[in-house]
């Protein structure tokens, strides 16, 4: 069964690495900026924009996600505005079935209009979230937004 459970802000880094676990090619997927190389730096660099958001939205909100009682990832969400601002589950768990419980809960979490950003680059999650209902709209040259 998957869930989510709310941790500290953090403590998120921890379940960063978990979801990036051994996912290479995220690394492809990563703002081109950035200059990632491995996984190690993607965990990082994730980890330090995230405790970058508190200083914009002061309502924001730190899940890890667990499957049957094991951690696979995590979820960082604002709300006011309600915004999907980071996520992933490691890809051993990403299957048909878990993803779409794993966007339910997203959806519980920020109910049923909300937005996500991702760099353009971010082809897999952006395919994923309009595979899950999310509408994209014209973005600028980094950014695709997405809405629900």
């Amino acid at each position: 069964m998957l869930k989510l459970l709310r941790i500290n802000i953090y403590e998120l880094k921890q379940y960063i690495n978990i979801a990036f676990n051994d996912d290479y090619d995220f690394i492809n997927y990563y703002d081109k900026n950035t200059k990632i190389k491995t996984i190690e730096e993607l965990v990082e660099k994730t980890n330090e924009k995230i405790l970058d958001y508190p200083s914009y939205f002061g309502t924001h909100y730190s899940y890890r996600v667990d499957f049957d009682n094991k951690s696979i990832g995590y979820l960082f969400i604002t709300k006011k505005p309600n915004l999907l601002v980071s996520f992933s589950i490691n890809k051993k768990y990403r299957n048909k079935e878990i993803l779409k419980n794993y966007f339910d809960i997203i959806k519980k979490e920020l109910g049923n209009s909300f937005c996500c950003l991702l760099y353009k680059e971010n082809i897999r999650a952006i395919n994923w979230l309009k595979k899950c209902g999310m509408k994209p709209e014209d973005g600028n040259d980094v950014y695709v937004k997405l809405n629900l």
